[in-house]
């Protein structure tokens, strides 16, 4: 991981001339800056009174939901799996909600290997595997058919 980081921050600086370039880029262009997780968490929650309702549920009501979801498989991480699975989710949802402008929790938390885990140890029971199944599939439908649209989905 640290030769991937350092090969990162080498690229940026030889393309840049800085190797934390990348900062302001995602500042200027994602209105991304590190703060801490409450922070981050709060701008999600006040999305979910925007006036346009696709906004609303999108980037208030989705995102808050898999922050959660998030939240939850790390504390089950904690207690259920290795200490390496552990840290790999926390380091990765801290990652995810320590900027000023939380976006595509849904989309990173593909990266949280530890929930997939979980989930097959909860569909040993078929009614859980069935319901783990349903919402996962409408859940895939819906993004596959805002991007199939040209919408944005995360």
């Amino acid at each position: 991981m640290a030769v991937g980081f350092g090969g990162y921050l080498w690229l940026n600086q030889a393309v840049y001339g800085d190797a934390f370039a990348f900062l302001q880029i995602q500042s200027s262009h994602w209105f991304k800056s590190l703060a801490p997780p409450w922070q981050g968490i709060a701008g999600v929650v006040g999305f979910i009174g925007d006036r346009d309702p696709s906004r609303a549920f999108m980037s208030g009501w989705m995102e808050l939901a898999f922050i959660a979801l998030g939240l939850l498989g790390t504390v089950v991480a904690a207690f259920r799996f290795r200490p390496s699975w552990f840290v790999w989710m926390a380091g990765n949802w801290l990652l995810f909600t320590s900027t000023s402008f939380v976006l595509s929790v849904p989309r990173y938390s593909l990266t949280l290997f530890p929930l997939f885990a979980w989930f097959a140890l909860m569909s040993r029971r078929v009614e859980v595997g069935v319901v783990i199944s349903l919402v996962s599939l409408g859940l895939l439908a819906y993004f596959a058919s805002l991007f199939a649209q040209g919408q944005w989905a995360f």
